[in-house]
């Protein structure tokens, strides 16, 4: 009998509980809209003397800030939350990010957007922040963390339903930077035409999967991609580089000819390249 007392009690006062709080966030959402913010904020603080500010509180509070246009103020209380956030408290956390995180990029303070979204990630990094996965995939573009913004493109395009026309440019540097020139060259041609890097993207990516294939002993791939960058004749920088080893592959292959004609077409047209140099050793070997 006793238990079943203390049972009821405790559904009694739980239920007061869950009212109390209804009225305090009705209250609160009453107050935001009238735009009496101190007063939202002081009913808030209120709480924290008797229950020490449960998470739904803060996540509320927060939101009192945001509606102040105090950002910085509501993402440091919503960065306050430790520990995991289930139900419905998990989901008015995640909404109010992205509140924060669209608006203040709208404003301009991209900082603070980015702070928003990073802090979703952070805590579920599963969760899909569509089109905004190009906010993220800028910032750390121009960070130089070009790993990072690869991810995010390819989140932006594969799972938010962006354009690659929207981010091909910054995302084919960035692919260039981690190596993947395979996909570069796929990537590029969606890249806007007056892209000023495009050219020598491409030309260094030929260049640099010729040498990938040389290194690993390919030789007649190897060729292959040397001749590409010859044939695309961009940036100039790197024509001397492309010929010393379409030379070194011809020799590798066993053409003995071509290999010659390479390394005479290279101290003709570079002979202040370094490579010039390596290129007459090489035909005093080929030519004894």
């Amino acid at each position: 009998m006793k238990k079943a007392v203390i049972a009821l009690l405790s559904m009694i006062l739980l239920a007061q509980s869950c009212r109390f709080r209804s009225s305090v966030e009705s209250r609160v959402d009453e107050l935001i809209k009238e735009k009496q913010f101190k007063k939202a904020e002081a009913l808030i603080l209120e709480q924290e003397e008797t229950e020490g500010l449960p998470q739904r509180y803060r996540i509320l509070l927060a939101k009192v800030y945001f509606a102040w246009g105090k950002y910085p103020k509501a993402l440091k209380t919503l960065y306050s939350l430790n520990g995991n956030i289930y139900g419905k408290d998990r989901k008015s956390y995640i909404s109010l990010l992205l509140e924060i995180a669209d608006s203040a990029y709208v404003r301009g303070e991209k900082r603070l957007a980015i702070y928003a979204l990073q802090r979703i990630i952070q805590f579920d990094p599963m969760y899909n922040l569509g089109h905004r996965y190009r906010i993220l995939g800028d910032f750390y573009y121009r960070k130089g963390d070009c790993k990072r913004a690869v991810e995010n493109y390819e989140n932006y395009i594969s799972i938010g339903g962006g354009d690659l026309k929207d981010v091909a440019a910054p995302y084919a540097r960035c692919l260039y930077e981690v190596g993947r020139y395979q996909d570069v060259l796929e990537v590029i041609n969606s890249a806007d035409p007056r892209f000023v890097e495009r050219d020598w993207i491409v030309g260094n990516s030929l260049f640099q999967i010729g040498k990938m294939y040389y290194e690993t002993e390919i030789y007649d791939s190897a060729i292959a991609y040397f001749k590409k960058v010859l044939e695309f004749n961009k940036p100039y920088t790197i024509m001397d580089d492309a010929l010393f080893y379409l030379g070194l592959s011809y020799e590798q292959e066993g053409e003995f000819d071509s290999a010659i004609e390479t390394y005479e077409k290279l101290i003709v047209f570079y002979k202040r390249s370094p490579f010039a140099a390596r290129a007459r050793d090489r035909l005093n070997i080929l030519t004894k």
